[in-house]
């Protein structure tokens, strides 16, 4: 992220995450004018995609870290509709719950 995708961000770019844990434990830290936004599927890869192709979906959360232009929800339900994920049901979370859930669910 430091050295390929930082130099590049300006306002109003946008950065999507499928998981919180790198702005969660401040790994990465968006600059100023940034949209960040989370689309979590509840699945593995090739299961979002199986889903999709057969015409339903698996569940996502949904999060909105810093929503500098004001259209970042909308781009985020946008994002987690083009993957299927609103079919099946999507949950408005933070990029905190998202992965201290993860987290826990690996480890228990």
């Amino acid at each position: 992220y430091a050295e390929e995708i930082a130099p590049g961000l300006t306002p109003g770019d946008t950065l999507v995450f499928g998981h919180g844990f790198n702005i969660r434990f401040g790994y990465i830290t968006p600059p100023e004018g940034v949209d960040v936004f989370m689309v979590a599927p509840k699945g593995p890869g090739h299961l979002v995609r199986r889903e999709y192709v057969d015409g339903r979906g698996v569940p996502v959360l949904v999060a909105v870290e810093k929503g500098a232009s004001g259209k970042a929800w909308d781009l985020a339900l946008s994002y987690a509709k083009g993957i299927g994920g609103l079919r099946a049901g999507g949950i408005k979370t933070t990029f905190a719950e998202e992965t201290e859930t993860d987290l826990f669910g690996e480890q228990a």
